[in-house]
């Protein structure tokens, strides 16, 4: 839990990463953002039923998510992308900090495959 609390903790005010550490930090974004965009291009995406369109005013920053991570991918679905990495990395961190006690206490594990599996429908990644 630490070692994740200090990658996606609370940010230090102030504080900016060293450029070197970026790169490393970002390798599991990277490879969701792989796993989408192939997915994309193999037509493995279906999104799930009518979605809201992504406001225009947010274009230009998903430019820069596809630039940063290599993704060909549409605004849609790069929304949908950022939706589920945001979730997944919600839910881990509940998990490592105790949120959950007194919640789930059954089966975390069934728990989080679940949630993952509708995450990536969300997303559009067919089963």
């Amino acid at each position: 839990p630490h070692e994740y609390a200090l990658l996606y903790g609370s940010p230090v005010p102030g504080y900016k990463a060293p450029d070197a550490t970026v790169p490393p930090a970002a390798r599991d974004t990277v490879v969701l953002a792989r796993i989408v965009s192939e997915a994309h291009a193999a037509g493995a995406v279906d999104p799930p039923g009518p979605l809201p369109p992504p406001p225009p005013s947010i274009g230009e920053d998903l430019a820069r998510v596809r630039a940063a991570v290599d993704l060909d991918a549409p605004d849609d679905l790069v929304v949908r992308g950022l939706t589920a990495w945001a979730a997944l990395y919600g839910t881990v961190s509940f998990e490592l900090f105790g949120q959950f006690n007194n919640t789930l206490e059954d089966d975390r594990a069934a728990y989080f495959d679940h949630t993952m599996t509708l995450l990536g429908r969300f997303v559009g990644l067919k089963s």
